[in-house]
């Protein structure tokens, strides 16, 4: 058997180390802030007619978090089905039950990750600072950014936009991020559309394969985050 060279080589064993397989054929765009992914991704949950998926750890109760807040909820009443996880401890004190009511009365599916429970009293410490969006099974975003007034910046007091590079995926790859929790939301949440707190994690390999506008042919790598034995299946509430 011929031995593999150069990128083919690394591609294996990075396929062996991770335990996922290169998916070619995407078309990458690097997101460099808050001013660049914000509008991205508000496009994309305007623009979704079918399913949306948003993960943050942190949502405020601001400027920003209403604009996402109304957004969503225009898609939900459109008949859109979307779906939110965010971190309960990411959150406290950033939004407020007057933050969700609107978002749980126009039909967003609202999920909490992992609150205290007196039965666990340790299990609080295991936090979700992924950062995901995805929308119709086209579209998605992985993130560093949290969604509040701090990532924008604000240019009038002289405060940059936040930098944290932001990649938007195209392409065959974006179905893993939505597969990924598929089987436990349907085991436990008797819902199996995409909540994405199972975790994922995203690898861009470095060579580019072709430049289209501002996208670039990629191969990418999804490597699920979760734990062997599925632990984390209960802590969405």
């Amino acid at each position: 058997m011929e031995r593999p060279h150069g990128q083919d080589l690394l591609d294996q064993a990075f396929t062996r180390a991770a335990g996922a397989s290169l998916v070619a054929g995407n078309a990458v765009q690097l997101l460099r802030d808050g001013a660049e992914n914000y509008p991205q991704w508000l496009r994309a949950i305007r623009g979704a007619q079918h399913h949306i998926c948003f993960e943050n750890f942190i949502f405020y109760e601001d400027e920003v978090g209403a604009e996402f807040s109304a957004a969503l909820i225009e898609r939900a009443q459109s008949g859109v089905q979307v779906r939110m996880v965010y971190d309960w401890l990411g959150c406290l004190g950033k939004a407020s039950r007057h933050f969700w009511r609107p978002l749980i009365a126009a039909g967003v599916k609202v999920r909490c990750f992992n609150s205290p429970r007196a039965a666990h009293p340790i299990q609080w410490l295991q936090r979700d600072h992924r950062k995901l969006l995805t929308a119709d099974g086209e579209i998605g975003f992985i993130t560093g950014l949290c969604v509040g007034q701090h990532w924008r910046g604000d240019p009038q007091r002289g405060i940059a936009p936040w930098r944290d590079t932001g990649v938007e995926i195209r392409g065959p790859a974006h179905i893993y991020l939505e597969l990924q929790p598929i089987e436990r939301i349907a085991r436990h949440a008797h819902d199996a559309i995409c909540l994405l707190e199972q975790g994922v994690d995203v690898v861009v390999e470095a060579v580019v394969v072709e430049q289209i506008g501002g996208f670039a042919l990629q191969g990418i790598t999804i490597v699920s985050g979760r734990d062997d034995h599925g632990k984390r299946s209960n802590r969405l509430r």
